[in-house]
């Protein structure tokens, strides 16, 4: 008997982390929306993980700014701490942490293998090749690693960038991760 193994792919909702687009100017002024513009990819990619994984409907990218600078997720000069986002993770009954992760294949399909959920990975803006790595969080929610040509599934919260989500060449994405990313699951799940 043969079959063909597909990508697998969860489908997350994709999720802008420009304030403007996500219709949350009653919480933040002018100026703050300014401010925060470029620098809620954290946030929103959090969100997106959170509601996929049935949680924080009604909960904005506003709520979820004003909420991780109340706990010190956010550090001027440093950007988005991210064991303060696993903790915003964790507030919405989610379990949620920060890890070094493999840049391999095969680290990304077990822990997708095991949970059934996406991860947030620390990337490079725009996902270059020049050998920069992270400052911008962006979602991992699929990959195909059983074509000649790998690739992972990307939901990019910056609307900056063309596409909110894509497929993304696994050489382009691996020479763009950090290796730091944000596992997160619902509660109970075994990641062994």
């Amino acid at each position: 008997m043969s079959y063909t193994i597909k990508r697998h792919h969860l489908g997350v909702q994709w999720l802008s982390q420009s304030i403007e687009i996500c219709g949350d100017k009653r919480r933040l002024d002018e100026e703050q929306r300014r401010q925060w513009r470029l620098r809620t990819c954290g946030v929103a990619s959090a969100l997106m993980c959170i509601r996929h994984l049935g949680r924080g409907q009604g909960v904005t990218v506003s709520d979820m700014l004003i909420e991780g600078l109340s706990i010190g997720a956010y550090r001027d000069g440093v950007g988005w701490i991210h064991s303060g986002l696993a903790n915003l993770i964790i507030r919405r009954g989610l379990w949620a942490m920060p890890i070094g992760m493999p840049r391999e294949t095969e680290a990304i399909r077990h822990y997708m293998g095991k949970t059934g959920a996406p991860f947030i990975a620390s990337v490079t803006r725009g996902l270059p090749t020049d050998g920069r790595k992270g400052g911008h969080l962006v979602v991992v929610d699929g990959h195909d690693f059983f074509q000649k040509k790998q690739q992972v599934h990307v939901c990019d919260p910056d609307p900056d960038m063309g596409a909110d989500t894509e497929w993304i060449d696994w050489e382009r994405f691996k020479s763009s991760f950090s290796g730091r990313a944000i596992l997160c699951s619902k509660k109970g799940q075994s990641l062994g």
